[in-house]
């Protein structure tokens, strides 16, 4: 049987249910692997202290240090992760500027 590189994820929501539901599915594509979660943007701004995931599922309205900030400060900073998700915002109707899309 083939090795399978894992792909690794972070979580970032204030939301528990949310974290737990999400890292759920995930769990269970092959070659995905969540390497972390945390509920706020300052916390997430830790972690990737320590770790470098492939991307970053993020809350945009989290408390504390909002995502739209992480974000930026993320794309600012030294190169940690390759993909932002901007759909999470997307689904709850709220429309992300061009920036973290990519566009």
């Amino acid at each position: 049987m083939p090795t399978i590189n894992r792909y690794p994820i972070v979580l970032a929501d204030d939301h528990v249910i949310l974290r737990q539901g999400l890292r759920m599915i995930l769990e269970q594509k092959a070659g995905l692997k969540m390497i972390g979660e945390v509920s706020d943007g300052f916390k997430l701004l830790d972690l990737l202290d320590t770790l470098i995931p492939h991307m970053i599922i993020l809350d945009i309205s989290m408390p504390k240090l909002r995502g739209t900030e992480v974000t930026r400060r993320i794309k600012d900073g030294p190169p940690s992760c390759e993909n932002i998700d901007p759909n999470h915002a997307q689904r709850q109707g709220i429309s992300p500027p061009g920036h973290l899309s990519g566009g």
